[in-house]
């Protein structure tokens, strides 16, 4: 039987991950179980490949003036996998949580392999809260939770608040983003 590849995708994500968010503090762990689609065309570059495995499909979307790609996480399977287990996270790529409503909604860093920043956008796109540089190593001691509810959070490569004077205020446009949804 041939299973077209959306569904074997969605199947991947649904088979494994890492509950990485928090609602409230109450977290759920899920056995990781996810391994990259492996790439089979011997014509992409490493980082080709690395795209390809862990976060296509790509979005493009402005935060503050920098021009991106989103890899959307806006299901509970999506949310929960996040980036642990991924090898990088490749420059001008960030990972984008979409959630239903605006909450405290609590990260941590179990299974990272890299430090990250990460940003709370309210329901408008505007940050609300930043991050930067949040270590694998404060995992399971620490989880990171905003001071007011956000619908979105992005994470990007530690470094990218300070390189891009992304800070409280900024805003990212979020509209591709619901459209990709």
């Amino acid at each position: 039987m041939k299973v077209p590849i959306g569904i074997l995708a969605v199947l991947v994500l649904v088979a494994g991950g890492l509950f990485v968010l928090e609602k409230n503090q109450t977290s759920v762990p899920v056995v990781d179980t996810r391994t990259p689609q492996a790439s089979n065309n011997d014509s992409m570059t490493d980082e080709e490949k690395v795209i390809a495995d862990w976060y296509a499909p790509l979005t493009p979307f402005t935060f503050g003036r920098i021009s991106m790609q989103a890899s959307i996480a806006d299901t509970d399977a999506e949310r929960a996998q996040g980036l642990s287990g991924t090898p990088y996270i490749p420059i001008g790529i960030a990972k984008v949580f979409i959630f239903d409503t605006s909450e405290k909604w609590s990260f941590w860093m179990k299974d990272m392999n890299y430090p990250i920043d990460i940003f709370w956008l309210d329901e408008n796109g505007y940050v609300v809260h930043v991050i930067e540089n949040a270590s694998p190593d404060t995992y399971p001691e620490i989880s990171f939770i905003p001071p007011v509810p956000a619908k979105y959070v992005i994470e990007t490569k530690a470094g990218f608040a300070a390189e891009n004077n992304i800070s409280m205020g900024t805003i990212a446009n979020i509209d591709p983003l619901e459209r990709a949804r």
